[in-house]
């Protein structure tokens, strides 16, 4: 989960998982993440642009990784 200052906005990803039907849009998306050797990719489709207006051509790809800076 990361918290997102905005609105205390819980942003939940579920790790190793299947997104759930475009049925359930919603205006943050789903979520679902998994592990690239130590990059954490975060997919994110299923958004709304307006209630009850899904938007399915937008797809979100995140990679986070760390940095070492010795």
């Amino acid at each position: 989960m990361l918290n997102v200052e905005w609105m205390h906005w819980a942003r939940i990803i579920r790790i190793n998982n299947e997104h759930k039907s475009s049925e359930l849009s919603s205006f943050d998306g789903d979520s679902i993440g998994w592990w690239e050797d130590d990059t954490l990719v975060v997919e994110t489709i299923n958004f709304l642009d307006e209630p009850q207006q899904p938007n399915n051509g937008r797809r979100v790809i995140e990679r986070s990784s760390p940095i070492n800076e010795g």
